[in-house]
């Protein structure tokens, strides 16, 4: 009987052993899960903020590096910064790398004209076990991570650097339709595909009118020169609203004139196909005739009753995006009907000249968040 006792002790003993060593290697994986997980929050960070910088450049190209190494390094794993090499050579196996996502693998580039993506990788070193070594001989656990992320892609616009100063309802894209098409303006009363003065974030005036051509000049020059805006001149953003006036403003349209005369920019026909002949009274001289005023026109939250004749033009509108159109000809002088701005307008695009998000997709674009992939 004591034999059985002293049996039973040392049994209880061993499973007392066991238990306790799975309860230790229990207790040292969940620590390493937690290092693990702080490690991923790393290189998702990292690799998010690198790819954010992506935009087809060489310059985009160091950007990315430098960032995801600088936003890798601003989080803690193991209560430590984790750090990463910024790997200059882009070694496909080290901790920054940029390359190219295909949607479903990753693979090592520096060629700026096709690099979308960053991986990171992030490891925690010299992670000890302290509960388990005595009952396993294991000395230390392992914790790594690996991320990639690619950079945004083209969605529509939520802000613009400058636009041009009338407003279009969105009912008037309800068809679906992305082909080219003109609109009339007619100033007083406003009808059927019809436009109106538009403001961001102010009812239109003459005064307000006039600064905000004299604004976005520079940025519209610019974009015909080089593809790009790099500075804002006259913003809008979906954020906004956007007033709106049907009101003859026959000295704006003098001015819209004179822009177009003495800084606008050659008609595209590659673009808007043959330039339509002057209208019948057109004020535009015959000879700077195909000089335009071209960029983003605001999209608003406009129903039906914009588009069947019976919308109100003196109020205020919710900005929801903006399409691309062209203001090739203007007539200022008979009555109100015969006050007319004529515009032709692109749905589909793409114009990326958006500076953030957000918008409708009614062909000016803007680069959307990057994203975690892997």
């Amino acid at each position: 009987m004591r034999t059985r006792r002293g049996g039973i002790i040392i049994f209880v003993a061993l499973a007392l052993l066991v238990i306790l060593g799975f309860a230790a290697l229990v207790i040292d994986l969940g620590y390493a899960r937690i290092v693990h997980a702080q490690l991923q929050v790393a290189a998702d960070a990292g690799a998010l903020a690198g790819a954010s910088r992506l935009d087809q450049s060489a310059a985009g190209l160091t950007a990315a590096r430098a960032t995801a190494v600088a936003v890798t390094g601003a989080n803690v794993a193991n209560g430590e910064a984790v750090v990463v090499d910024a790997n200059s050579a882009n070694d496909p196996a080290g901790d920054v790398v940029l390359g190219t996502w295909d949607g479903a693998n990753f693979a090592a580039s520096t060629d700026a004209a096709v690099v979308n993506a960053v991986l990171v990788r992030t490891e925690a070193t010299g992670l000890v076990a302290l509960f388990s070594s005595p009952a396993f001989g294991t000395d230390s656990l392992a914790a790594a991570t690996t991320s990639v992320a690619r950079m945004g892609t083209s969605v529509g616009a939520g802000e613009v650097p400058y636009y041009l100063p009338f407003g279009l309802p969105s009912c008037y894209f309800d068809d679906g339709s992305g082909d080219l098409r003109d609109i009339t303006f007619e100033l007083n009363p406003a009808g059927e595909d019809n436009t109106g003065w538009a403001l961001v974030g102010e009812h239109p005036d003459v005064a307000s009118l006039l600064d905000l051509l004299t604004a976005m000049l520079p940025c519209m020059q610019e974009w015909a020169a080089t593809g790009e805006v790099s500075e804002d001149c006259a913003t809008a953003d979906t954020s906004d609203s956007l007033g709106l006036d049907n009101g003859e403003m026959t000295n704006v349209l003098k001015a819209l004139i004179n822009a177009m005369v003495n800084d606008g920019i050659d008609w595209d026909t590659s673009r808007w196909g043959t330039l339509p002949p002057r209208h019948s009274g057109s004020d535009v001289p015959a000879g700077s005739y195909g000089q335009v005023l071209e960029g983003p026109l605001p999209v608003f939250q406009g129903d039906e009753a914009y588009c069947s004749g019976e919308g109100g033009w003196v109020q205020s509108e919710d900005l929801v995006g903006f399409v691309w159109g062209v203001i090739y000809d203007v007539r200022w002088k008979g009555a109100a009907s015969k006050k007319n701005v004529w515009v032709r307008i692109d749905p589909d695009g793409p114009y990326s000249i958006g500076s953030w998000y957000g918008g409708g997709g009614w062909g000016v674009e803007a680069l959307g968040p990057a994203v975690v992939v892997r």
